[in-house]
């Protein structure tokens, strides 16, 4: 039998038609509300799998790092606020103790669970540039008020100019974040409404 000849009629041979057959597609896709409403569903759900997950999986060591943290800052605000010359000024320094002892005991956790080092320069070059321009403003806004407000300024002109300069920290800090992109468009992804804040901080 030769091609798109005849079936035969005393045999079990099969034949085939070479016969093609055209298949209409689709050429638009329509997103319909119930399918975006099943897709943030399963987006909430899915985030709150992977937090119940994380949490049961980092919570002793998170009480680990909260304990020890803890037990620095009181140990370092019980010699140094003894001290006369420093008393009060020796609170800050304790609570600087209490989350480098955090941070040390989370890369240490970070480097067991991942195998491997993380490279701490990379981790921290942006972030620290950031809050070293936060503190540069800072600074030069209570001292520029200090000096236009005469030098000897009272408990409601002082608090004034650390509410002014606390602000003008807070944006600078969030300005230097995203144009050295210390917080990435992943790091917005985790909080809520992360993705509408990525948006208008142009963070992609």
């Amino acid at each position: 039998m030769g091609e798109n000849g005849a079936y035969p009629k005393s045999s079990m041979q099969e034949g085939y038609s070479k016969t093609i057959e055209p298949f209409t597609f689709k050429n638009s896709f329509e997103v319909t509300q119930e399918m975006m409403e099943d897709a943030k569903h399963g987006k909430i759900k899915s985030r709150a799998n992977i937090f119940t997950t994380s949490y049961n999986r980092t919570r002793e060591v998170y009480a680990a790092q909260m304990l020890a943290g803890g037990v620095a800052k009181v140990a370092v605000n019980w010699f140094l606020i003894a001290v006369p010359e420093l008393n009060i000024v020796g609170a800050p320094v304790g609570t600087l103790a209490c989350y480098v002892v955090i941070c040390i005991v989370n890369y240490i956790f970070l480097c067991r669970t991942l195998h491997e080092r993380l490279h701490i320069g990379r981790c921290l070059a942006r972030p620290l540039l950031s809050t070293l321009t936060m503190a540069v403003v800072a600074w030069g806004v209570y001292t520029g008020l200090d000096a236009v407000m005469g030098g000897d300024l009272s408990w409601k002109r002082t608090a004034l100019a650390m509410l002014v300069s606390m602000v003008c920290a807070v944006v600078t800090y969030l300005i230097a974040a995203v144009k050295t992109r210390a917080i990435t468009l992943a790091d917005l992804q985790l909080i809520p409404k992360g993705e509408k804040l990525a948006k208008v901080l142009h963070i992609r």
